[in-house]
């Protein structure tokens, strides 16, 4: 996002055609790469994958 992004819009939240996002950004973000972090994560320990059972 762009320096100071908080302050610009809608605070916090992003909506479709934010102007706040940058062009890599948004690629990684239609790309689902964005969470390619939180994948790393989950292989590696820190974090667990949970399934809801319908329970």
């Amino acid at each position: 996002m762009l320096k100071n992004s908080p302050n610009m819009g809608d605070g916090d939240i992003t909506k479709r055609g934010d102007p706040r996002i940058t062009t890599v950004g948004k690629l990684l973000r239609q790309s689902k790469l964005n969470e390619l972090p939180q994948v790393l994560n989950i292989f590696l320990g820190d974090m667990s994958f949970l399934l809801d059972q319908g329970h």
